[in-house]
């Protein structure tokens, strides 16, 4: 009996040690993993519906700012900095000189509602090989990709 009780504790540390580590581990690798296709996020992006699913699959690495139309809380994620990239905004504006010069990858943007726990809005914005910027928007269950910026060749 008491080998039984042993293996019994042995598992339910192991489930209680390495479940939170690889939650964790899952969500830096995909905030860190800059060869993460834009397809891949947009994926990931389109079926996130709360704030927990945002830091189950994205983690914490977002900067709280303000939208700028509404005044709400809005997450920023800043995909794939360059090591001395800073952006100090507290708005939630797009840093298209970021994107256009490749000192980010792509931006992500979370709004929520005035409880601060409905996402009512959720953009990407990402350069493409000829230095097009793009602007992904999720509405429902469509995604719409769009030029906003038109790079040159």
């Amino acid at each position: 009996m008491p080998t039984k009780q042993l293996l019994i504790m042995t598992m339910l540390i192991s489930i209680l040690t390495i479940g939170p580590f690889h939650t964790e581990y899952h969500a830096a690798k995909t905030m860190n993993n800059c060869d993460q296709t834009t397809l891949e996020l947009t994926e990931q992006i389109a079926n996130i519906e709360t704030k927990e699913e945002i830091k189950t699959i994205l983690g914490n690495d977002y900067k709280e700012v303000t939208g700028e139309m509404y005044n709400n809380v809005v997450w920023r994620f800043d995909i794939c900095p360059k090591t001395d990239y800073q952006n100090d905004t507290n708005i939630d504006s797009v840093d298209l000189e970021g994107l256009k010069s490749g000192q980010l990858k792509k931006v992500l943007f979370f709004s929520f509602s005035e409880n601060q726990q409905t996402i009512i809005n959720k953009s990407l914005y990402y350069s493409d090989n000829q230095n097009n910027i793009h602007v992904v928007t999720f509405k429902g269950n469509q995604e719409q990709d769009e030029i906003i910026y038109k790079g040159t060749e």
